[in-house]
């Protein structure tokens, strides 16, 4: 083996692991962050009334059973647990697709699967999603 050979084995080998711990961690920050926010936001609603910021963003707490905006929200379990298993699926895509992208692409993707696996979370915990940006 050459000596430039070596040399690249020698030292860059960790590079894989720290990419890693980088997802890890930014996932694991970013779920945490999620649920700190959301569970401020709840308890904050149910004492008091929406929060006015001005006319174009306010903060008001809506339970949503669908995905984004309320799309395909319904009453039937059968619908929100089909939805459920299909946001499943995505997310153990998203983990494929962090494995195999390069290191910018496992943080973009890393960002996206933290607040995902937060809404995950409260969908199985809730059965909901707490909206709260108006």
């Amino acid at each position: 083996m050459s000596v430039l050979k070596q040399f690249d084995k020698n030292n860059f080998s960790f590079l894989p692991i720290k990419n890693k711990l980088i997802c890890i961690s930014l996932v694991t920050i970013v779920f945490f962050l999620d649920r700190i926010s959301k569970i401020k936001i709840i308890n904050h609603q149910l004492k008091n009334d929406r929060v006015y910021i001005n006319d174009f963003i306010n903060l008001d707490l809506i339970w949503n059973t669908g995905i984004g905006f309320g799309l395909l929200s319904s009453n039937s379990s059968i619908v929100y647990n089909s939805i459920t298993g299909l946001i499943g699926i995505i997310l153990i895509i998203i983990v494929f697709m962090i494995i195999k992208s390069n290191l910018f692409e496992k943080i973009l993707l890393s960002l996206i699967l933290g607040g995902a696996l937060g809404n995950m979370y409260d969908r199985i915990t809730y059965f909901a999603v707490p909206d709260f940006i108006d």
